[in-house]
């Protein structure tokens, strides 16, 4: 039976309708997060949220675990279920391996161009330049992680995908905190062009440099901005 007619007997079932449902509620609750709709350290109540959503319970409890998965929850044993609060440690780790992954595949990817990957990342590029032009700073974060997303899926290396995958909603919570430095959209595009431009035109080695400490400067910054609310903080 070839793919095509096993595809014709898959009858939907409430347990694939349920599965669909909770990547619904899961998706929600990940973008609620990602825009600050549910602060960090908040506790989340499978009672509370599914009544909000007129769903079950499991339907909240398996969207949960997606994003404990993911390091957006942290669940902790009698107490329950937190969003999770990054603190120094956990943004120099965010930002360094991020950095590490992205170094490596911006290599491969400025050694491997091919023309659709090309057309890709220039696209990717003026749309970019059209947000700044048009002051559109939501569309820019979006677009800051598909910059990064598209450079990964360019480098062909399978392995390393896989890894940025189980980082990047670290990374798209990592780029929203530090949104707070870019008033200047216009250098927030100065970063990324020269990157682009070091892949385009086939160099592997400035690729990788420019990439090695693309996040440091906001990381440290974040880092530092954390560790004095830790200080300011009298619990």
């Amino acid at each position: 039976m070839d793919r095509s007619e096993a595809a014709r007997l898959i009858v939907p079932t409430p347990e694939l309708e349920r599965r669909s449902l909770d990547g619904d509620v899961a998706e929600v609750l990940r973008q609620g997060i990602l825009k600050g709709d549910f602060a960090p350290g908040e506790r989340l109540t499978e009672l509370d949220l599914a009544a909000r959503w007129r769903v079950s319970q499991s339907t909240i409890r398996a969207a949960l675990k997606t994003l404990q998965y993911e390091g957006l929850v942290d669940v902790r044993p009698r107490r329950g279920t937190f969003v999770t609060t990054l603190n120094e440690a956990d943004v120099l780790e965010i930002y360094s391996l991020r950095d590490a992954l992205e170094s490596l595949a911006a290599r491969h990817a400025a050694l491997r161009i091919a023309e659709k990957d090309r057309r890709t990342l220039e696209r990717v590029l003026r749309a970019m330049r059209s947000a700044v032009e048009t002051g559109n700073r939501k569309r820019m974060l979006e677009l800051d992680f598909e910059f990064h997303r598209t450079i990964v899926e360019m480098s062909g290396h399978k392995r390393l995908a896989e890894m940025w995958s189980r980082l990047a909603v670290q990374t798209r919570l990592f780029l929203t905190m530090t949104d707070q430095f870019h008033h200047d959209l216009d250098g927030l595009l100065s970063i990324h062009e020269p990157l682009a431009e070091a892949i385009l035109s086939g160099k592997p080695e400035k690729a990788f440099r420019l990439a090695s400490h693309h996040s440091q400067r906001d990381g440290t910054r974040l880092a530092a901005a954390l560790a004095r609310a830790d200080e300011d903080d009298p619990a």
